[in-house]
């Protein structure tokens, strides 16, 4: 789980990115979440969180670090394909 700030930005650092597509590539579910406590995560709406979505890390939306933890760790329990889960969150 990443925690980012505002609607979805990150640091400027392309190796960031490189690491989370190939954790992605390698069958990680990866999910981002707002730093903020209010609101939530718009992948791509700027340019630092561009990336994201082409380095296959899903959209927490207005989860809180909990309910994404939480929803994570259910379906990481579940026999299902990373499609599925990647679909279910």
């Amino acid at each position: 789980m990443l925690q980012l700030w505002g609607a979805g930005n990150l640091p400027n650092a392309p190796h960031l990115l490189d690491v989370l597509a190939r954790a992605s590539g390698e069958g990680k579910l990866l999910a981002a979440i707002s730093l903020c406590p209010q609101g939530s995560v718009h992948l791509g709406v700027y340019a630092a969180g561009h990336g994201l979505n082409d380095a296959g890390v899903l959209a927490g939306d207005d989860m809180t670090p909990e309910a994404a933890f939480t929803k994570l760790a259910h379906l990481l329990a579940q026999p299902l394909t990373l499609e599925d889960q990647r679909q279910r969150f």
